[in-house]
């Protein structure tokens, strides 16, 4: 499937991709925010482009927000996130019992770019060692209950 890329607006990414079996223009917009465009084959990128263009109010209104993670923030159902500002030059995470602590540089934010995809690692990591230590047990006993073997 050919596409091409564009940047409308206020820095809006689209893709704009060619389909063989497209008969109408499509515009879409996933989970993370990509705005993607189909046109039939035989239809030019700009048509596309322009129908982007033309709804450009509705992609704005319709993309996803990113939420950014704040202090004391509940992950999962045993963590609380806690930010700390300390002279480190660099975002150190930690994940211990009940918390997650994020180390972040004072010349950074909290809403910094590399402080919430940092403090997104650490959540993750600590969803997955919950998932390790609860999901076993209650799979067992769904297993037992349904009559499952596993």
């Amino acid at each position: 499937m050919a596409f091409k890329q564009f940047v409308i607006g206020q820095n809006t990414e689209i893709t704009v991709y060619k389909k063989r079996s497209a008969r109408n223009l499509r515009l879409s917009i996933n989970s993370t925010g990509k705005v993607r465009v189909t046109i039939p084959l035989w239809a030019p990128y700009r048509e596309g482009l322009s129908f982007a263009k033309s709804r450009l109010a509705w992609i704005e209104s319709n993309k996803p927000v990113a939420k950014l993670i704040s202090e004391n923030q509940a992950i999962g159902k045993a963590h609380h996130i806690k930010f700390i500002a300390s002279g480190n030059d660099k975002v150190t995470t930690r994940v211990k019992q009940t918390e997650i602590i994020i180390n972040y540089p004072m010349s950074l934010s909290i809403s910094s770019p590399e402080v919430q995809n940092k403090a997104k690692s650490a959540a993750v990591r600590a969803l997955k060692s919950q998932a390790e230590k609860l999901l076993p047990g209650r799979l067992e006993m769904l297993a037992a209950k349904h009559g499952f073997n596993y």
